[in-house]
């Protein structure tokens, strides 16, 4: 909870605020320079929320399959005597690799989806420097800003620019975190089914 917390009030939310503050300040020398920028900003912070729900549900997808396949571990394990008396250790063992299977059909895109993380989120913060510098140069050499103000905003965008490559992995890491706590709060809610029987006064 602790951890949560911090990745969540001292890493994300001053990014976010950091985007406002840019923002502003950006539109003051361009509006158009401050719109790429806006723009990127909303497609990336969509993009990492998205891929933070979408990953969540393949990891609970997951360990749903770890549990199949931890479950028959436990079960052969508590059973074995009866498991090698009745000759069943073929069956057991089919069941285990059926599992095992399953649990490595999931796993594989789940590992795989984070370098489209870092794929997108790179090249949505390359379209927003090239987009901005862009204009930025084109103001320059038109004769409608100066050399301080292509330094100014070029200094702005290099501030922030490596909080933005940084908070994809803290966003995803908050969903991840989120996720791994919701068994616990499933085996709080699970009712009991072994009642005492009550004491007889």
């Amino acid at each position: 909870f602790v951890h949560l917390g911090v990745e969540f009030h001292f890493r994300t939310v001053p990014v976010i605020l950091e985007v406002f503050v840019v923002a502003y300040f950006l539109f003051g020398f361009s509006a158009l320079v401050s719109f790429i920028f806006v723009g990127t900003m909303v497609a990336y912070f969509v993009f990492i929320t998205w891929f933070g729900w979408t990953q969540n549900q393949a990891r609970r997808n997951l360990r749903k399959a770890y549990y199949s396949m931890d479950s028959i571990q436990v079960e052969n394990l508590t059973n074995f005597d009866t498991v090698k008396f009745f000759s069943q250790e073929k069956r057991e063992e089919e069941k285990y690799t059926h599992a095992m299977l399953n649990f490595r059909k999931l796993e594989r895109p789940y590992i795989t989806r984070y370098l489209l993380l870092q794929l997108v989120t790179a090249g949505l913060l390359g379209i927003m420097l090239f987009g901005c510098f862009l204009v930025a140069l084109k103001s320059y050499f038109a004769g409608e800003m100066s050399v301080g103000d292509v330094t100014s905003i070029v200094a702005l965008i290099s501030v922030l620019l490596p909080s933005l490559m940084v908070v994809a992995n803290e966003w995803r890491n908050i969903m991840k975190n989120l996720t791994d706590l919701e068994p616990f709060f499933e085996l709080l809610e699970t009712p009991n089914t072994v009642v005492d029987k009550p004491q007889k006064q």
